[in-house]
């Protein structure tokens, strides 16, 4: 499904003067990009910026898909941290950044204010609760209960259409600092009630937590994107080629096993190990641990 969507968006690009005075701040497409040799990529300073990296992680994969394509075009890659999810695109405009990369869903109000590149991912938006929850299994249930959001999210669109629908419904906002992985924390231990988040976020999470279950769907499958200024068009075309090359040839997740031989031959060390202090652990924003080092 994912292929067949980077496909079609792939052929949706904007006719050339379609966005020609959108943005608000210094332009900076691919020429310009390239000319200086530096791709500057925004993401929100969050309270989690400093984890372990987790196989599956949402951003932790942007990042290193990030990475690759700024090597494949003999660019350093910058990160620009802004101190919110709120001030995302308002940085874009302004020209402090040349693409955000942050687990973005595309919504149609976003793609009045920016141009989204094919998708890096799929993902369903689910209601998030303790284990022990169990009273959340149909969306009606959810009256009187309190589901903590950030105000910008674009999880709140789906859940004020319940609130329509289902009157009762109540959404408390949290700090615009906490990414969801803060806010499925405090939900798990009960400083909030519920949440929403992405269906991939939520699987990485439960790949390391045991109090959390995701208990309903509150949407269909919708695409997760990077997201660069309109005027950006060279830029775009050129991560839409890069991202769709990429997924056709993805092979993350495929079985492996053989020895030495077939090690070297594709580059990858798969390490299995455990997080504690002996083997894997983050020590003042360091990853570090003797079997860790040693590998």
């Amino acid at each position: 499904m994912l292929l067949a969507l980077l496909l079609l968006l792939a052929c949706d690009m904007p006719e050339e003067d379609e966005y020609a005075s959108s943005a608000t701040g210094p332009i900076r497409d691919l020429d310009a990009i390239s000319e200086l040799g530096t791709l500057r990529a925004l993401r929100p300073q969050l309270v989690l910026s400093e984890h372990l990296p987790r196989e599956g992680f949402s951003l932790d994969f942007e990042v290193d898909l990030i990475e690759a394509y700024a090597r494949s075009r003999g660019l350093e890659l910058e990160w620009v941290y802004v101190d919110s999810h709120v001030d995302l695109f308002p940085a874009l405009l302004d020209g402090r950044g040349d693409l955000i990369a942050g687990n973005l869903t595309v919504t149609e109000p976003r793609k009045e204010e920016v141009q989204f590149t094919v998708p890096v991912a799929i993902a369903r938006e689910q209601i998030v609760s303790r284990i022990e929850d169990h009273a959340i299994e149909k969306i009606d249930v959810l009256v009187g209960r309190r589901n903590a959001i950030r105000p910008s999210s674009s999880f709140r669109a789906p859940l004020e259409e319940l609130l329509r629908a289902h009157p009762g419904i109540e959404i408390a906002d949290v700090p615009e600092r906490y990414d969801t992985e803060e806010i499925i924390r405090r939900v798990a231990t009960g400083d909030y009630d519920l949440t929403v988040a992405d269906s991939n976020l939520v699987q990485a999470v439960l790949g390391y937590r045991d109090d959390v279950r995701s208990a309903i769907d509150l949407t269909d499958d919708r695409p997760i994107a990077w997201a660069v200024r309109p005027t950006s068009r060279k830029l775009l075309k050129d991560l839409n080629m890069y991202l769709t090359a990429a997924q056709l040839t993805d092979r993350a997740g495929s079985l492996a096993t053989g020895d030495l031989n077939a090690i070297e031959k594709g580059r990858v060390l798969r390490v299995l190990t455990r997080n504690n202090a002996a083997t894997y652990f983050l020590y003042r924003g360091e990853l570090v641990g003797f079997e860790y080092e040693f590998i």
